[in-house]
């Protein structure tokens, strides 16, 4: 009887849900709040995106549309990766497809070398290269899905 009840828990808590926050930080924060949170951030010129820079690289990117938060993402390595409901760098694209099911949305890039994966409904986003997770973060919906600036036009040839 102990097992099964372990093997349910186990079931119900890995099942996907909508994620509101990450890093800490809600999709409802302020920038107020998040300078309070995280500390004074790299910008870029428009105010619009914020960098937490470790290094060369930067961990953190959070960016702003109409002084709400647009997306969160991690862009670091694996070994300091927060977990995104089990999925960190590095992940395959079946394995995101076997947790959270087919996406909503697929940006893939100009150049076909990278795809962003949405999904609406949980409000997550992973972006893959090479079949593997180098990016992946929360994202407010209402905006729409996380796309590539330049993706790959439409074949409507098919």
């Amino acid at each position: 009887m102990f097992g099964a009840g372990v093997y349910v828990y186990q079931y119900i808590s890995n099942r996907p849900k909508p994620q509101t926050s990450f890093w800490d930080i809600s999709l409802d924060s302020t920038k107020s709040d998040i300078k309070f949170l995280k500390g004074e951030p790299e910008k870029d010129s428009a105010d619009d995106d914020w960098y937490y820079v470790k290094g060369e690289t930067y961990l953190f990117r959070i960016t702003f549309r109409d002084n709400k938060v647009r997306f969160i993402a991690y862009d670091g390595d694996n070994l300091h990766s927060p977990s995104l409901q089990g999925i960190d760098i590095g992940t395959k694209h079946d394995g995101i497809v076997n947790k959270f099911g087919q996406p909503s949305y697929v940006s893939i890039s100009e150049d076909e070398l990278m795809r962003i994966l949405s999904y609406d409904r949980y409000n997550v986003f992973f972006v893959l290269k090479e079949n593997a997770v180098c990016n992946y973060g929360i994202y407010t919906n209402t905006f729409g899905p996380v796309k590539f600036s330049k993706e790959k036009k439409p074949d409507l040839k098919k």
